[in-house]
């Protein structure tokens, strides 16, 4: 999935997943590059002003990154983007395969 067009249930289901783990998430930021703890208390300032959680949060998610969580903030979520096999395009029609 190309970062930035994740959908509002998939933000939304990011943000639970950072609302329920912010201890966990805020120790991996503070073990990682400066300024990732910063990124974290921008999402909650969005979130409690009631502003838009889409660009803080692909801020946490970079920052997760940068501090080695391979899946960041939306790796974690139940969408199926994951799920893509390497080398297999999700852009071109899918071919029957028959199985004997």
């Amino acid at each position: 999935m190309e970062r930035g067009t994740e959908s509002a249930e998939q933000i939304a289901d990011a943000v639970a997943y950072v609302c329920e783990n912010a201890t966990r998430i805020r120790e991996t930021l503070e073990r990682g590059p400066v300024g990732g703890t910063a990124r974290l208390d921008e999402l909650f300032t969005a979130l409690r002003a009631g502003n838009d959680a889409g660009e803080p949060l692909e801020a946490v998610h970079r920052a997760l990154r940068r501090a080695q969580d391979a899946a960041g903030v939306f790796g974690r979520t139940r969408d199926a983007a994951m799920t893509s096999l390497a080398g297999i395009r999700r852009d071109h029609p899918r071919e029957t395969v028959l199985l004997c």
